[in-house]
């Protein structure tokens, strides 16, 4: 199998380096890594461009940014990751064993790159979630075919839960784990705090599936993370 491996990105300076590394791993399987930059101020954009990406420049918005990335892949598998991730390091050796089916939507086992309680039990509460219910986020890669029937009407073009209306298009019965670790950066939940984050996450979550906008849950996560910004750099002035 040979892959388009697609990173939506916007300010991933910080993170990008350690996925295209991981990605370094396995060149035998992937035919290009197109990263969809939505407007970068810092340097994730030289990065791409540096480590031989093919560069896409637009507007932001996870959901568009990732349909764009599928529209210009050239491989007949897709793999949409998220510019903040780590893979195991076996993970080329493992996926290449491994025997796809192109109806499939396949995702990866989640991990978070901190340790501590939190940490363990937030992964258990994630592998439980998708042993009995396969709902996996998009935090855990999604792997699928171009001819699969999600992709059939393109990615969901929503600035969040683009995620959770891709997952509901396939089949629960056409969703599989991957046997290797997809690692999710712990910066939200080491800032914001695990509990916090946790409840936001499920707050949002239930909010959609009760009918709420997914332009009214950015607007969520958006103050949020004005606020939290504007703590910092008061900590930081205050700590000068």
């Amino acid at each position: 199998m040979k892959m388009s491996v697609v990173i939506p990105c916007l300010n991933e300076a910080d993170c990008l380096p350690g996925l295209l590394e991981d990605l370094y791993q396995g060149l035998d399987l992937i035919r290009e890594v197109i990263v969809v930059d939505g407007g970068s101020s810092d340097a994730t954009c030289q990065i791409a461009d540096e480590a031989g990406c093919r560069l896409i420049q637009t507007t932001p918005g996870r959901g568009q940014q990732i349909q764009i990335g599928c529209r210009e892949a050239r491989a007949d598998w897709i793999w949409l990751l998220h510019a903040d991730v780590r893979l195991e390091p076996k993970w080329a050796e493992i996926l290449a064993s491994q025997t796809l089916q192109t109806d499939r939507l396949y995702y990866g086992r989640f991990g978070v790159s901190d340790r501590g309680i939190w940490p363990m039990l937030l992964t258990w509460g994630v592998f439980v979630r998708c042993v009995l219910g396969k709902r996996p986020y998009g935090d855990q890669g999604f792997l699928i075919h171009q001819q699969a029937p999600s992709l059939r009407d393109g990615y969901p073009q929503i600035p969040l839960m683009d995620d959770v209306v891709f997952v509901d298009r396939s089949a629960r019965s056409k969703r599989e784990m991957l046997a290797f670790t997809v690692f999710s950066s712990p910066r939200r939940y080491t800032v914001q705090g695990y509990t916090f984050r946790i409840l936001l996450n499920m707050f949002c979550y239930w909010s959609f599936r009760l009918g709420a906008s997914p332009e009214w849950i950015g607007s969520i996560y958006t103050r949020r993370h004005q606020k939290q910004k504007m703590e910092s750099s008061s900590d930081g002035q205050a700590k000068t």
